[in-house]
């Protein structure tokens, strides 16, 4: 059995591989990172053959490390760019690509093999990634945005009367009609029509229709306004590290 983390800015998700299939199988907060949390999280698991982590947070390996050795006796194996030779990175400085954003282009990859398509992977986290992959294999160029919960985060603290908007139900921009609901409902709508923009600008720069997928924290948020026909898959950094694994043989 191996154990797959994905080790986020926000949040640390966790899939397993038993009998040649895929399992998702939890998240927690990264705040709450700990070898208690993974006591926890783990406790129905004897041993694992291997432990695979694809991590945005460097800081944190030392945790993992100590954790996995002293628990099951496994050192972790960290992805890294390149681990995937049939993906090919087109942009000025490879090292500057997420190792997440990476395990996402490999498992789109894999879903898309059999398409003469571009994909567009719209991975929809803390902040909200466009990334472009070619119909050979290649990715060209991606688009970051601050995601939905950072935009009003970042609209409270940057202005003096504008509060935090809690949770709730998104009205329709006309029928907002206090600043909790105004902020909500223009936070959400604004990120669709930029995220469904930049899918349309991305198509139009590259004259070709993209097949999409949409994966990330935020997607089940807003996944019915994204433009369609797409493919959800809370799954992809994981599909993707599956390849990784499978393509070591």
């Amino acid at each position: 059995m191996k154990l797959l983390i994905d080790v986020g800015n926000t949040a640390v998700k966790l899939a397993y591989i038993d009998n040649k299939k895929l399992n998702l199988y939890g998240r927690f907060y990264l705040r709450s990172l700990s070898h208690g949390t993974l006591d926890k999280e783990l406790v129905e698991f004897k041993e694992f053959d291997e432990v695979l982590i694809s991590s945005v947070v460097p800081s944190k390996n030392e945790l993992f490390d100590e954790y996995f050795n002293e628990k099951y006796h496994v050192q972790p194996t960290y992805i890294k760019v390149g681990d995937y030779p049939s993906i090919k990175i087109k942009i000025d400085d490879p090292k500057e690509l997420g190792v997440d954003l990476y395990c996402d282009l490999v498992g789109a990859h894999y879903l898309s093999k059999d398409s003469n398509k571009p994909t567009i992977v719209v991975d929809l986290g803390t902040a909200s990634k466009i990334l472009l992959l070619n119909e050979n294999g290649v990715f060209e160029s991606c688009a970051i945005v601050p995601g939905i919960e950072m935009s009003k985060k970042m609209l409270s603290k940057s202005t003096a009367l504008l509060p935090e908007a809690d949770q709730g139900e998104v009205k329709k921009v006309t029928e907002a009609r206090n600043t909790n609901d105004v902020i909500n409902s223009s936070v959400y709508y604004g990120h669709i029509e930029m995220i469904n923009g930049l899918i349309n600008r991305f198509e139009k720069e590259i004259d070709k229709e993209c097949k999409y997928i949409i994966t990330g924290g935020n997607a089940p948020l807003v996944i019915k306004d994204i433009k369609e026909p797409h493919i959800d898959c809370q799954e992809l950094c994981f599909l993707g590290m599956w390849a990784i694994i499978n393509n070591r043989g």
